[in-house]
């Protein structure tokens, strides 16, 4: 009988790292936070580690406090976006805060990285804390506020993904047929039915 389980591994794409120093190692590249080269590397590294996934944090504010890395690096959606288009197998997990965004411009990034990278995308929604506020127009929420936010963002980012069905688009060129209008749906939340609809 086999029982064996299987480890799936994660990887953390993160330029020189969390180190404040790390920069300064003779086999990184200083500027490694905007490389990429770099990045697309330590990608086919880790898919040919055989790792299931590579994991991007992000910040949705720097300043003097931060981690050097933080002050030079790549934004999500499009370096996850450069890094399918040098692996096959590897999944793309990405960092986004809910707080900071709407949910139909993160649906839409995150359906088009999905998409280019053939199924291998996947999200880390977070909240955020005041320091990004001043970057975006809309004030800061407090916990008790921001964690009902979130759950709701979740709700409408899922539902947003399911607002066409897999096969809405035919395509039929003899027939004529691009769409069928019958496979879209609108999403419909607690207090109305909303226009938004994602591709």
């Amino acid at each position: 009988m086999n029982n064996r389980k299987t480890l799936k591994l994660a990887a953390v794409i993160d330029g020189p790292g969390w180190n404040f120093s790390s920069w300064r190692h003779p086999d990184m590249p200083a500027d490694a936070g905007e490389n990429i080269d770099f990045f697309i590397q330590q990608a086919q590294l880790a898919e040919q580690a055989k790792f299931e996934t590579l994991f991007l944090y992000d910040v949705s504010h720097v300043g003097p406090g931060n981690i050097p890395y933080y002050l030079s690096m790549f934004e999500g959606v499009s370096l996850m976006s450069a890094l399918a288009m040098k692996t096959e197998r590897l999944g793309l997990s990405l960092t986004a805060s809910t707080s900071y965004t709407d949910p139909y411009n993160l649906a839409r990034q995150v359906l088009s990285l999905d998409k280019l990278s053939k199924g291998r995308a996947s999200l880390n929604a977070i909240t955020s804390n005041p320091g990004g506020m001043v970057n975006f127009s809309r004030g800061h929420l407090g916990k008790a506020d921001q964690y009902p936010m979130h759950r709701e963002f979740l709700e409408i980012l899922l539902g947003l993904w399911d607002t066409y069905e897999d096969d809405a688009f035919p395509r039929d060129k003899e027939s004529g047929v691009f769409l069928n209008p019958r496979k879209i749906h609108p999403l419909i939340t607690g207090e109305s039915t909303s226009r938004w609809m994602v591709r």
